[in-house]
């Protein structure tokens, strides 16, 4: 194998990209990362790009994302020499909630000219193979069969840093209300009950910007926002700024697309959380016992568990910790590596 992935630098790129070929690397596979694919092209005015080459050295290419119609093209003129193409999701972009600050972007008819979904649909339907983050996502994306679901996993050194919860116990989100409306919403009033109730600490802490949170929850104390945190202080960042976490989303066909992400990094830092009960969230759940929300009362229901006894939450935070340890790159590689040789294969079946 020699696989190429285009990978951008958030935190899909991390996690979905250059953490799986991180520890794939050291396990001697040769691959390599890059946010773009070296081609000969002619880019019109209007957005347009008609592709005439693609200077590429290898038999694997993972492309992350491919929003342009361009895009099409490399794959059709790689496979025709025999390269595997996969197209790496994980995110439902054909179902964006149309207050979320991508939907302008990404909906045909109202974003960049050169950029929307459709075409994603299409790369999806002629690559060899999709990698996707959740079982959802493979119905969206890959109804042909050709697909494999690798979930979000953590790096095994983001599992031994310290974690020392704050005397009075602190409450917390990841996220901002541009790229995830609705989903505080799901809580009602409930965070603020369960803070103004049973808390000593009565502000909100957030890993984020903090806007329109305090207006979304009714908080009546403060909301402690971090500001934009770069990729590489983020854990570290989650693990210092609050002991208690919460994972609120709207149950539509967006959400219930979404991977387990945000709980894992909570637990992955021994925080325990409350989750809303979408798939890949329960399916979590049953292994690190965190509850899931049925009513928005539960919200404050299971909080209060939290906040009312030290030892209980002592307790809670070392078991997700414990319970998440295995869910590692470093455990789980194998599985990338079995993808990429099975499009490889794919591929050559396809000639």
């Amino acid at each position: 194998l020699k696989i190429y992935c285009t990978a951008d630098d958030g935190g899909c790129g991390f996690y979905r990209i250059k953490e799986p070929a991180r520890v794939a690397r050291d396990e001697g596979i040769e691959i390599y990362c890059g946010q773009d694919v070296d081609v000969d092209a002619t880019t019109y005015p209007d957005g347009r790009i008609d592709i005439h080459d693609v200077k590429f050295d290898g038999n694997v290419i993972v492309l992350q994302r491919p929003l342009l119609k361009a895009w099409e093209y490399v794959i059709r003129i790689l496979q025709s020499r025999g390269v595997a193409c996969i197209v790496e999701i994980d995110d439902d972009l054909t179902n964006i909630h149309p207050q979320n600050v991508a939907f302008g972007v990404l909906q045909p008819g109202t974003g960049r000219k050169s950029e929307d979904w459709t075409h994603l649909l299409k790369c999806c339907e002629i690559a060899d193979l999709v990698i996707c983050s959740s079982d959802q996502l493979a119905k969206v994306f890959a109804p042909h069969g050709r697909f494999r679901v690798l979930r979000n996993y953590v790096s095994e050194s983001e599992l031994y840093r310290p974690k020392y919860p704050a005397t009075d116990l602190r409450l917390g989100w990841t996220g901002t209300v541009q790229t995830h409306p609705g989903d505080l919403d799901v809580a009602e009033n409930h965070i603020s009950a369960a803070l103004t109730g049973y808390a000593v600490d009565q502000d909100f802490y957030v890993v984020g910007d903090g806007e329109f949170v305090k207006e979304k929850l009714n908080i009546k104390g403060n909301v402690v926002p971090t500001g934009w945190v770069p990729r590489e202080d983020y854990i570290e960042t989650l693990n210092h700024h609050f002991d208690i976490g919460i994972v609120p989303l709207k149950l539509d066909k967006f959400n219930q697309s979404k991977s387990w992400l945000k709980q894992l990094e909570m637990a992955s830092q021994a925080i325990p959380s409350v989750v809303s009960g979408t798939d890949e969230n329960i399916l979590l759940a049953e292994i690190t016992g965190n509850p899931v929300v049925g009513k928005s009362k539960d919200w404050q229901k299971y909080l209060k568990q939290l906040f009312i006894d030290r030892d209980f939450y002592l307790e809670r935070a070392a078991a997700v910790r414990s319970a998440v340890a295995p869910l590692t790159y470093e455990n789980h590689v194998g599985e990338w590596i079995e993808a990429w040789e099975a499009a490889r294969d794919i591929r050559l079946a396809r000639r």
